[in-house]
């Protein structure tokens, strides 16, 4: 099948789409919400929540704020008043928040804010639109905070920390809170006397998200395009230098019984943080160790292709999207950061040391350069990894984007002519993220390269992505060609690589797909009923011959209530032409041919405004010319705002060629917060399909700000045949932040 009867319309679509740019207008939110901070004299503010300083008297206060969810037409229930203040070293945000009877869901650090009473303020101090930070507080005084980009519909992951004060005391009828924000943690010009900023609160009693300014529902109340304007009557003079230094020193016992061998460590590193200028910094780590980071979700592959596991390493997440945002992350992206000190079954390999700087180099043009050096072991040789990526502003909200990656192995001549593919893999790239001002409409176009010894042809793969919404409705589609021959050493992709059970080997496979998604939303204005969303996806793939690969269609309706409980109903038909065989289990083999089926799911969540919720998801139907039934249970208690225990499940039982497998998946785990600053988490994970049973728990202690003690204790077993043991560890990690 030839694609450009496919391409050639949808590029036409596209530049359709991009006319329609000047019909689309802003609202001027940076005329209509304005707030000037005071300047404090005198003595410094005391952070204690109280609001008792003379300043909170006569500083300005914001007007009344917004719903944003689940409706964009009213006032806010119950209100929220903020004002800002500084001084020569902060900026000072106070807010008092109406309502009564708080929900709380945990005491740790970047844990549970949208789903407890909360606050933040989203700042924007080079008024780009492009780039900002978020800082947020629970009623119980958690601090969040996280990097916001310009990328519309990116999950924050509340992986950047930095220290900054805050304290909260809560009334019978409302909070207040007071931050303290270092302006030298802020990137800002003197002479810029207007930063973008917005407030957002999850009102969790009343299930709204209310904001200042007046986002539209169709908009995340984190969007820098929504913000309203902080105007200073005189910009605050740039702080000294800032830099931080954190040693830290680990050690522990690890009991391979396997290999009946039991090994005692110690072991020592730093990083290190340098603001070479107030937007561009430098983070260096020499021996970095990661033994606290929490241990991955397992999944259940009931599929071909390779599981996307989610970067924790907090080295690698800190400004991540400067090289990750290319292309289509999780699916299809030429990096990806766990491919550094990670081998393909998520095991470590040792980082010697490596360096990343970032930020902005002008207001509109912002870069990330990495290097990174892992050592040697006995399956990898010594890899050197080098990224370079350019974000220039263009317009009023869109971005080019350009990139260099180069992997290249510490190897012998002898070696490079025995394994030539090994020796290097370089990848470029070049990205147009366009943007419309109002935000609605943002189209992608990129295109990649690879090289690799002896590589010349079908060594690349562009992409075209398209996006557009509205209140009631939202549109995406998204072309991708991907050359046979194009690697991504330092990337990650869903199903480039193929594995031939007959052959016992792996290869790739160029592709093509479309994909299209719709949405439509129903609001009821008197109801129960909160939102109604009906949807509907495609996705068709394409072999290099142009022959079918798959045709998958979805069908979904959603229905959310306003007690925040929820259905969700799907219906799946899948036409899967299956080239090679695969093994789901040691029993059940997929055989090549070509499939036609359809299966469905019904989803039901409950309230999480309750102490006590739950989900239950029921599937079945067609599976590969089989039949699958599947049963997806999870419950949670919580005790406020203490403890939250949780008990996850997936079972599925196939059929097929006269054989039937049951594969489960159990996934219990505990959080007890015994102070803001104490917690500890166990997590135990039992997954007949990868026979593995797994028990990690973790003890952190934060005894000063961004200073941390760990005790982490990891047991693991295979499931077959009989439980029995793999390997154990116990291990420790001290580390300790130092501002110079």
């Amino acid at each position: 099948m030839n694609t450009a009867p496919v391409a050639r319309p949808l590029f036409i679509l596209l530049l359709v789409l991009i006319n329609l740019n000047v019909s689309f207008s802003q609202s001027n939110f940076h005329q209509e919400f304005q707030l000037s901070p005071e300047k404090v004299s005198g003595s410094a503010i005391n952070i204690d929540g109280s609001l008792d300083e003379n300043v909170w008297e006569y500083a300005q206060k914001t007007t009344p704020f917004w719903e944003s969810k689940p409706n964009d037409q009213a006032l806010a229930k119950t209100q929220t008043t903020v004002q800002v203040a500084y001084d020569s070293k902060y900026l000072y945000v106070a807010a008092r928040i109406e309502g009564r009877n708080f929900v709380s869901q945990t005491r740790k650090r970047d844990q549970g804010f949208w789903n407890s009473e909360s606050f933040a303020v989203i700042l924007d101090p080079m008024n780009r639109r492009s780039n900002g930070f978020f800082f947020g507080l629970s009623a119980n005084n958690v601090q969040s905070d996280d990097l916001l980009g310009s990328v519309l519909f990116k999950d924050m992951t509340f992986s950047w920390d930095n220290k900054w004060l805050s304290a909260t005391l809560v009334h019978d009828r409302y909070w207040t809170l007071e931050m303290a924000i270092p302006l030298r943690i802020l990137p800002y010009t003197s002479g810029n006397l207007e930063w973008g900023i917005n407030f957002v609160r999850p009102d969790f009693n009343n299930n709204q998200i209310t904001t200042w300014t007046k986002v539209p529902v169709n908009f995340w109340p984190i969007d820098l395009g929504q913000t309203g304007a902080l105007v200073w009557k005189e910009a605050p003079a740039r702080p000294g230098k800032n830099i931080a230094v954190i040693p830290y020193a680990t050690g522990g016992v690890i009991d391979n019984i396997e290999e009946n061998k039991v090994e005692r460590k110690l072991n020592a590193g730093f990083d290190a943080k340098y603001a070479i200028t107030p937007s561009l910094n430098l983070d260096l780590t020499v021996n970095p160790d990661f033994s606290q980071i929490e241990v991955d979700a397992q999944q259940t592959n009931l599929g071909r292709f390779s599981l996307y596991f989610p970067e924790r390493r907090t080295f690698f997440l800190e400004n991540s999207d400067i090289f990750a945002d290319y292309a289509i992350p999780e699916f299809m992206t030429p990096f990806f950061s766990r491919k550094i000190g990670l081998d393909d079954d998520g095991n470590t390999i040792p980082i010697q040391f490596g360096a990343r700087l970032s930020g902005n180099v002008t207001p509109a043009l912002r870069i990330g350069a990495m290097y990174m050096q892992t050592a040697a072991n006995a399956s990898h040789p010594q890899q050197n990894y080098s990224a370079i990526s350019f974000n220039q502003r263009v317009l009023k909200r869109s971005t080019i984007k350009v990139y260099f990656l180069n992997r290249a192995s510490k190897m012998d001549d002898a070696a490079k002519q025995t394994e030539p593919m090994l020796a290097y893999g370089r990848n470029a790239g070049a990205e147009f993220q366009f943007i419309n001002s109002s935000g609605k409409l943002s189209f992608t176009p990129s295109l990649h390269y690879s090289w690799k010894e002896g590589v010349k042809t079908d060594n690349w793969f562009y992409n075209i992505q398209t996006r557009y919404k509205e209140r009631n409705y939202q549109f995406f589609t998204d072309f991708i060609n991907v050359g046979t021959r194009y690697y991504a050493d330092m990337g990650f992709s869903t199903r480039l690589k193929t594995y031939d059970m007959e052959r016992d080997t792996s290869f790739q496979v160029g592709f093509k797909e479309w994909y299209n998604r719709f949405d439509y939303f129903i609001r009821p204005k008197k109801s129960q009923i909160n939102t109604i969303t009906l949807n509907v996806w495609n996705s068709h793939v394409w072999n290099p011959d142009h022959s079918t690969n798959e045709n998958i269609m979805e069908f979904t309706t959603a229905v959310e209530l306003k007690n925040r409980s929820n259905y969700t109903f799907k219906v799946n038909r899948s036409n899967i032409n299956l080239q090679y065989a695969f093994e789901l289990t040691d029993k059940l083999i997929v055989e090549k041919a070509v499939y036609d089926f359809t299966k469905w799911s019904i989803q039901y969540n409950s309230s999480n405004i309750k102490p006590f919720y739950y989900a239950v998801t029921l599937g079945q139907g067609g599976y590969y010319g089989g039949q699958i039934l599947t049963i997806k249970p999870s419950f949670t208690y919580r005790l406020q705002p203490w403890g939250n225990f949780t008990i996850k499940a997936e079972w599925n039982q196939i059929r097929m060629n006269h054989t039937k497998e049951n594969i489960l998946l159990i996934s219990p785990k505990t959080e007890v917060n015994f102070t803001n600053n104490l917690f500890w988490t166990t997590f135990f994970q039992y997954n007949t399909q990868a026979n593995h049973f797994n028990i990690n728990s973790r003890l952190q202690w934060r005894y000063k700000p961004m200073s941390d003690f760990f005790l982490v204790y990891t047991d693991n077993y295979f499931v077959t045949p009989g439980i029995h043991a793999k390997n154990r560890a116990l291990v420790f990690k001290l580390n300790f932040w130092l501002n110079l």
